[in-house]
């Protein structure tokens, strides 16, 4: 029995009473847990008991044969003894930085580059990820019956912050969308910069509309946008643009599709949206809710710091609050390539990424409903096809939600 579960029954027999339970747990670096305080007493206050653990006192409670097993056992534990609904892992991956591990999990069958995938959905498995015991985890099928992608009593997100200020400015708009009492706007933006994609995109507009018939999706593609004036396409899906849009405060959910680089969105004539452009961001009154496919924007474990996910986060004068990206290639996902490509392209087919942004966002805005239970109802959804085709399971080790997994989105 670990110490900190005998502290806790030792003063429930001399007290006679039970446990609190936390609503959050909350996991955080050592040097980052008192700038996290203010996040707990805020979310403890307004409904969601919240607990901080730090590293240390994991390592030194908590038995495993590394530091993600460690912290795996300690978040099962306080899912099961503590009746903890959300999981939150309070800083980035970063290899240097004062971070908290990802189990990195292996996809040979994607390709030597795949052999090294963050996956933060291993912190709530019932099981290890290494069925065969070999040290390497999550593969494919060697692995799978130690696979599970979800815990059924609590969910999980990352916030990949890295300094006290960071958790102080992200503090501050968790606090101030959670007080404003004016509704938010009901209205969304899909951007897209890649003309081969718009189909599938009109497909996900159309399955949004059926769960959020209230709302109304803005297109601002390359061809054609809501802000058109004389033709269609002549209100460019430009850098500058992207910045003046969001600064408006006219919404705050989009979904970015194109083409992305970690540290970069690349929109219209290969134009990029920048760190410098993040930084230009002031839509403190409506940080976004941003759901995106581009490739390597949401990669937190990456040496570069930030990618343009966490620079969103981090970003004290808007930004977003929440981010959904791919961590390494937001490629395509289909159980038969070949010939759904062409459906993709011809008739508007949604490839297994897109799909998941869709649910997403369905299960978010149906009913309000918490960030983090929505993504684990949209990877639920492929399961079984990762059971049977490893870029499935691919798909849902890549893709980690990215902000505090307790928010309520609002319709």
């Amino acid at each position: 029995m670990n110490k900190i579960l005998l502290l806790s029954l030792c003063a429930t027999l001399l007290t006679g009473a039970t446990p609190a339970a936390n609503d959050i747990l909350l996991i955080s670096p050592d040097v980052l847990a008192e700038a996290w305080k203010p996040f707990a007493d805020w979310k403890s206050k307004n409904g969601k008991d919240t607990r901080i653990i730090t590293l240390s006192e994991i390592e030194q409670n908590y038995e495993g044969s590394d530091l993600p097993a460690k912290i795996r056992n300690c978040v099962l534990e306080q899912i099961e003894k503590e009746d903890v609904k959300f999981v939150i892992l309070g800083a980035d991956s970063a290899p240097g930085s004062v971070g908290i591990p990802s189990r990195t999990t292996a996809h040979p069958k994607m390709g030597a580059k795949y052999r090294a995938i963050p996956t933060d959905r291993y912190y709530i498995s019932r099981s290890d990820w290494d069925a065969d015991d070999d040290g390497v985890y999550g593969e494919w099928p060697e692995d799978m019956q130690a696979v599970q992608y979800r815990h059924p009593d609590a969910v999980l997100g990352r916030i990949p912050l890295r300094s006290v200020e960071d958790v102080a400015a992200y503090t501050e708009k968790v606090m101030a969308y959670e007080s404003r009492k004016e509704p938010a706007p009901s209205q969304m933006v899909y951007t897209c910069a890649v003309p081969s994609a718009e189909a599938k995109l009109h497909t996900s507009v159309a399955e949004l509309g059926k769960s959020w018939p209230q709302g109304k999706v803005n297109l601002f593609f390359n061809g054609q946008s809501a802000w058109d004036k004389d033709q269609a396409g002549d209100h460019d899906l430009s850098p500058s643009n992207w910045v003046d849009l969001i600064n408006e405060g006219n919404t705050e959910k989009m979904h970015i599709h194109g083409h992305g680089l970690i540290q970069n969105w690349i929109l219209e004539h290969d134009k990029k949206v920048t760190l410098q452009d993040v930084s230009n961001l002031d839509n403190k009154e409506r940080p976004l809710f941003l759901t995106t496919v581009s490739c390597f924007t949401g990669q937190f474990d990456n040496k570069r710091d930030p990618s343009i996910s966490e620079a969103m986060l981090r970003q004290p004068e808007g930004g977003a609050l929440l981010v959904l990206a791919p961590s390494r290639e937001g490629i395509p996902i289909f159980l038969n390539p070949r010939v759904e490509m062409r459906q993709m392209v011809m008739e508007g087919k949604m490839d297994g990424t897109t799909r998941t942004m869709t649910l997403f966002w369905q299960n978010a805005l149906e009913e309000p409903r918490s960030a983090g239970v929505a993504f684990a109802r949209s990877q639920a959804a492929f399961e079984q096809q990762a059971r049977i085709h490893p870029h499935f399971h691919f798909l849902l080790c890549e893709l980690n939600l990215l902000g505090d997994p307790s928010l309520v989105l609002s319709p």
